[in-house]
């Protein structure tokens, strides 16, 4: 029994590297092309100094389906070739071919819970630091005699000209996240204007901005009748750069540890008024907290739902374990993820148990299958 548990093991570790391998390749590829998106002239060797950083921050989402679509390859193949019938036929319970998956599983799902919780915090700051490079270089190619114009984050400025440090005839464009009318929602507005002179620098504040200086501009204003023209002799515009950009330590950059101690230290603070601003930081907090941990947890509830339905599907396919794997990954458990996330936000259901649903699902599914595959 333990040479077919070695057997089992090996297989799915085989084909959790190869499937972990190709995964990983398209989310790094989508991410650098996302790089290229937002900074068109970035740099080659800049983009390949990033690849580490942006595999790191992918190996938290790709672990979890590559490990599922490994459970539905090896044992959709060993029931597909009769070896499962055979192992039951032995008199040996099906609990014993599932074991090495579910022990592998809980090994992938503490190195994934380390990984979001102490290791990709350092990953984003190194992110923001490759993200705020670029801007400062791509400020360097605007006093280039070629440069017409120019793309920051957000923001994206042309011009027809220059004048010592002043851009001639300029159009700039850029976005704003505002409140909507209900308070609800944030949404983006785009900004734009016109004007004969503009010169544009870079803060040394923090976190930084940038510091847009407008000479006879002109901007479309919507006040609420209708759009009207502002037009100014000069004014000066501050622009964000957005999260990636800025140099302050959000909480996507504090370890699980540093999140719980703020945890800890707001809880005396929070009073009856479940609308407080102590109230919602706890709350951003502790989402970011259990959003981790439940995404670390992910590959064990796979493995309990993984196995079974491989089991039960009976096709060792790489087409149908890839379409299966995406169809319980992408529409189902992420999903699941980020509704958990909008009812830890608007307090209706505790974060501990609102981040878990997807894994609370998937797993009391697989268990059910698991008993169902052994009493019959």
């Amino acid at each position: 029994m333990l040479r077919l548990q070695r057997y089992l093991l090996g297989e799915l570790l085989a084909a959790f590297v190869l499937v972990l391998l190709i995964v990983t390749g398209i989310f790094l590829t989508g991410s650098l092309l996302q790089i290229l998106q937002r900074f068109p002239e970035v740099s080659v060797f800049a983009l390949l100094g990033g690849v580490p950083v942006f595999l790191g921050l992918a190996l938290p989402v790709t672990i979890p389906l590559s490990f599922l679509m490994a459970c539905l390859l090896t044992y959709g193949r060993f029931a597909d070739d009769n070896e499962f019938l055979a192992f039951q036929m032995g008199g040996v319970s099906p609990r014993h071919a599932m074991a090495p998956a579910i022990c592998a599983a809980a090994a992938v799902s503490v190195f994934t819970v380390a990984l979001s919780c102490d290791v990709n915090p350092t990953l984003t700051s190194a992110k923001k630091s490759v993200l705020r490079g670029q801007i400062q270089e791509q400020m360097g190619r605007m006093r280039s005699p070629s440069a017409t114009n120019v793309k920051l984050g957000d923001m994206e400025m042309s011009w027809s000209g220059r004048d010592g440090e002043w851009f001639l005839d300029s159009f700039l464009t850029w976005t704003t996240v505002e409140a909507s009318k209900d308070g609800e929602q944030k949404v983006k507005k785009t900004n734009r204007v016109v004007a004969k002179r503009a010169s544009v620098n870079l803060t040394d504040e923090t976190p930084a901005r940038l510091l847009v200086t407008l000479v006879d501009g002109k901007m479309p204003v919507d006040a609420g009748a209708g759009m009207t023209a502002f037009d100014a002799k000069e004014v000066r515009i501050y622009i964000d750069l957005g999260d990636a950009e800025t140099d302050t330590k959000g909480k996507d950059e504090m370890r699980a540890a540093e999140i719980f101690y703020r945890m800890v230290r707001l809880e005396p603070l929070l009073g009856r008024s479940r609308q407080s601003a102590e109230w919602r930081q706890w709350r951003l907090f502790a989402g970011e907290y259990w959003r981790r941990v439940a995404l670390g947890l992910s590959p064990l509830a796979f493995a309990l739902f993984g196995v079974p339905l491989g089991l039960i599907v009976r096709r060792g396919s790489r087409a149908q374990a890839l379409v299966l794997a995406l169809f319980v990954g992408l529409p189902v458990y992420y999903p699941l993820l980020l509704w958990g996330e909008n009812l830890a936000r608007q307090d209706l259901v505790h974060p501990a148990l609102a981040l878990n649903i997807g894994n609370m699902v998937f797993g009391l599914a697989g268990t059910l299958m698991i008993r169902r595959i052994c009493t019959r």
